[in-house]
């Protein structure tokens, strides 16, 4: 299952587009033949208005070249130079979801007030970087699945998504402190059925499997979201949303199009800007926070908190894993 898993990773790996490299080397090649061909034209040629209009050319075509060359490596390495900043956020957001799973495990009647204070500066962190990243400012959300205790154990997977909703456990501090009526004053039971991101990624649709990205959520066709049922609108047009979960169904099972999960909730990354989400860094990025989060969200299910039901925080898992 594991050397599947790895598998099933490669072919999501980044690669820069093969085509472009060649012609980046093609050109550096001509740059150099034309380098060396620039001063033997000068004792080949017999006479000064020849040799002059053959540095002419040679000049144009090295500027040309050095031009292209120049913007082309602008465009490939400018926006890796940015994630590499951004590197410190990522560490100190990894650092602090060390931190809670250790206070999760180790001490007993925490004040959930302090955990939540502890991923909202996770949160914080993520935002940070991506909106490093990206030159704009991008908002963090975690959304925690919640089960409506009227649901039936004779419902399969796909009756029973409707009793299962999200509830926006925290936020970056700056949205946090925006957005915190709407997400304590909400008359809508935000359901994983009535929003499109949740839905594709819950059920694991094709395209959806690892995370759920859309440069423009008002023009995607047929999308859904809770929040309009409301009579609201969305203050975010590009969107990057992340499963924490583990897949736990077996080869077996994906063959028969069945789905088996441990699943926690969604990471959500927002902003108002539009299409600045792109499919080849930020899936892996996004990507490996959702799946430490995943860790730190199984010591809170288990931990002791001060003055809370543990039904209160109870996650669903999905079909009972058979592996």
């Amino acid at each position: 299952m594991i050397n599947s898993d790895i598998n099933a990773h490669e072919t999501y790996l980044p690669r820069f587009p093969r085509f472009l490299v060649k012609i980046e080397r093609i050109l550096q090649t001509v740059a150099s033949l034309l380098a060396i061909i620039f001063p033997l034209s000068i004792f080949f040629t017999s006479s000064p208005q020849t040799t002059s209009i053959v540095c002419v050319i040679t000049l144009g075509l090295l500027l040309i070249i050095f031009t292209f060359l120049f913007l082309f490596t602008e465009f490939r390495y400018s926006m890796k130079a940015r994630y590499a900043e951004a590197l410190s956020y990522i560490h100190m957001a990894q650092h602090i979801m060390r931190d809670i799973s250790y206070t999760l495990l180790y001490y007993d009647n925490l004040p959930m007030k302090v955990i939540k204070g502890m991923f909202t500066e996770v949160l914080t962190n993520i935002s940070n970087a991506f909106s490093l990243i990206k030159g704009v400012d991008c908002r963090v959300s975690l959304k925690l699945i919640k089960v409506d205790p009227n649901i039936r154990e004779d419902l399969d997977d796909k009756e029973r998504v409707r009793y299962y909703y999200v509830r926006t456990f925290t936020r970056d501090i700056k949205s946090k402190i925006k957005c915190q009526q709407l997400d304590q004053h909400s008359d809508v039971n935000h359901t994983i059925a009535g929003n499109t991101d949740f839905r594709e990624l819950f059920f694991m649709e094709k395209g959806a499997e690892r995370y759920w990205i859309c440069g423009n959520i008002f023009k995607k066709q047929g999308y859904q979201n809770t929040r309009f049922e409301e009579g609201k609108t969305v203050e975010y047009h590009s969107v990057i949303v992340f499963p924490i979960r583990k897949d736990t169904t077996s080869e077996t099972n994906k063959e028969h199009m069945t789905c088996s999960q441990d699943i926690h909730g969604f990471l959500c990354i927002d902003s108002k800007s539009r299409n600045i989400f792109n499919r080849r860094y930020d899936p892996e990025l996004g990507g490996a926070i959702a799946d430490a989060l995943y860790s730190v969200l199984c010591a809170f299910d288990m931990a002791d908190f001060e003055e809370i039901d543990r039904s209160e925080k109870q996650l669903p898992t999905g079909k009972e894993s058979d592996v």
